[in-house]
């Protein structure tokens, strides 16, 4: 039976090397649509086929519902009801095989750190996307502390699959794939470090990446989720739940929101932009499942004209 393999994750958390991993391993061809979006029907605008030398003559979507082939969906960085609506409106009533939701998760102090990186203050539509994203983690989390959780079939965490041999050959068992090293190159869709440019370095020292977020320590916007005891108890779910798996010290999430405390913009942030977005979060959910571009980009403009009123 063919596979549906969802990649649930929010942006900047080095996703794109875990999906090159696993499509270059997989023991049958595998399409990968990259940046879907859990509309009705869904957009799959950017694709790469693996283990394939001839694409078949059909609508993406058609082989996405009933092709003979694996598949690979990316939801980067979109609300996990959003993804869950998807999947139970639209894809499980169509699907010929078997649906497999994976989680994959860096720490979120770090995704946190990277996100707020690449991210420019005095461009609104940044803001937007980096606290959507926020939101975002926030869910993802949310749904994996719920006890007797069915969000997923699979956790996959970045930091032990990129540095434990034996935790890496364990997923790769899991979903039938040659074992193997992390890649040397991601797919051509991948972003690279927000640390040193668009590159991705795999021979980059692993416990430095548990110490990304010293680069962004007094950044207020890295600072804002911070700022509101919900997040950060959020935050803290992680390391309950993983912390086991982690080398970066679970405390770092109080030093952090002792600092959040004492910055001022932080708090205005969190009043002004990511408040209002967790309030307008059906809002957001609608805007994703909308059918047409059109009503989508009437959605983001109501909520980002409300949002734009309160700056």
């Amino acid at each position: 039976m063919r596979s549906i393999t969802e990649v649930i994750s929010t942006k900047r958390s080095a996703h794109h090397a875990f999906i090159t991993w696993f499509c270059q391993n997989a023991r049958r061809p595998i399409v990968f649509f990259n940046n879907a979006l859990p509309s009705s029907p869904p957009r799959l605008r950017e694709v790469e086929r693996f283990h394939i030398d001839i694409a078949p003559r059909m609508d993406r979507v058609d082989e996405l519902v009933e092709g003979q082939n694996d598949v690979l969906l990316n939801f980067e960085g979109k609300i996990p009801s959003s993804i869950e609506k998807w999947n139970r409106k639209y894809l499980q009533p169509r699907l010929k095989g078997r649906l497999v939701r994976v989680v994959f998760l860096r720490d979120p102090v770090n995704t946190l750190a990277s996100l707020a990186k690449r991210c420019r203050p005095s461009d609104f539509r940044s803001l937007f996307k980096y606290f959507y994203q926020v939101l975002a983690l926030e869910e993802i989390l949310g749904r994996l502390a719920q006890k007797d959780s069915n969000f997923c079939e699979k956790v996959v965490l970045m930091a032990p699959w990129l540095t434990n041999d034996l935790y890496r050959a364990e997923v790769a068992a899991y979903f039938q794939l040659t074992p193997g090293a992390p890649p040397v190159r991601v797919t051509r869709q991948g972003g690279g470090s927000s640390f040193h440019g668009m590159d991705y370095e795999p021979s980059d020292n692993p416990a430095a990446l548990a110490e990304r977020w010293r680069a962004v320590e007094d950044n207020p916007l890295f600072l804002a989720p911070f700022a509101e005891n919900r997040t950060v108890e959020t935050l803290r779910s992680y390391f309950r739940l993983f912390g086991a798996h982690e080398s970066l010290d679970p405390a770092t999430i109080d030093v952090l929101a002792g600092r959040a405390a004492a910055e001022p913009a932080a708090a205005d942030y969190l009043r002004r932009i990511l408040i209002p977005m967790r309030r307008a979060r059906a809002t957001l959910g609608a805007m994703e499942f909308a059918p047409q571009p059109a009503v989508r980009e009437l959605w983001k403009g109501v909520l980002t004209t409300r949002m734009m009123l309160k700056i």
